[in-house]
């Protein structure tokens, strides 16, 4: 792997990780101030920029330890300041608000 330079303008990787079940919006601080989004299909999302794949990790030992069951972990694009979304989370997320997205 390459070492990035600092103040290096490469963006930040983000996720969108997918679990069952809902949780409460106060869950983000202990996710890393993570986006947490209930959808009406029984999941939630937690999505926003992550440092590094360690960080990524910790995310993921969090689920497991709540023991929620993982759906899905799907890298964005993102930048520093907000995360661009991808195609693909666009039109899922224009599938949730027809759907009636529900809030935690």
């Amino acid at each position: 792997m390459a070492d990035s330079a600092e103040g290096s303008s490469t963006p930040t990787i983000g996720y969108v990780i997918r679990v069952e079940g809902h949780l409460a919006p106060e869950w983000a601080d202990w996710f890393g101030g993570l986006t947490i989004r209930c959808h009406p299909d029984g999941t939630t999302s937690l999505a926003g920029p992550i440092e590094d794949q360690a960080a990524l990790q910790g995310i993921l030992l969090k689920v497991r330890d709540l023991g929620l069951a993982l759906v899905s972990v799907n890298p964005i694009e993102s930048s520093p300041d907000e995360c661009r979304l991808t195609e693909d989370s666009v039109r899922d997320a224009k599938e949730s608000e027809e759907k009636g997205e529900i809030a935690c």
